[in-house]
């Protein structure tokens, strides 16, 4: 009798403890996946927007006007030198669009001044 309550006792331990293990596991699994969400949820658009190439002419308000459509430019140095050096030309920009409040926002990766 007293063999039989030791092993029961010791199974009902290892019993508690798988499913301790079983509890942190899961836990586990749930913190790595909330963390890999977060990561991509806070990526900025810009980072998985695809790259467009646009041919149109820089105005004077830092901004490409292509078809009569208006990019804003983003400040970055290929940005910067393009709206300061390029007003009034025409431009092919390779680069990536978004979109914030129906301004369409263009971030320059690179550009050359189109001949006509």
């Amino acid at each position: 009798m007293s063999f039989v309550f030791i092993t029961s006792f010791f199974n009902s331990q290892v019993d508690l403890e798988s499913e301790a293990m079983v509890n942190i596991r899961k836990w586990r699994a749930i913190g790595v996946n909330l963390w890999i969400a977060l990561c991509f949820g806070f990526l900025p658009t810009s980072a998985l927007a695809d790259e467009v190439t646009l041919i149109g002419e820089v105005n004077d308000n830092y901004q490409i006007v292509v078809d009569k459509q208006i990019f804003d430019v983003t400040n970055n140095s290929a940005g910067d030198d393009l709206v300061i050096n390029y007003v009034g030309r025409k431009v092919k920009v390779t680069g990536s669009i978004k979109e914030i409040n129906g301004v369409k926002i263009i971030t320059v990766k690179s550009f050359d001044a189109v001949i006509d």
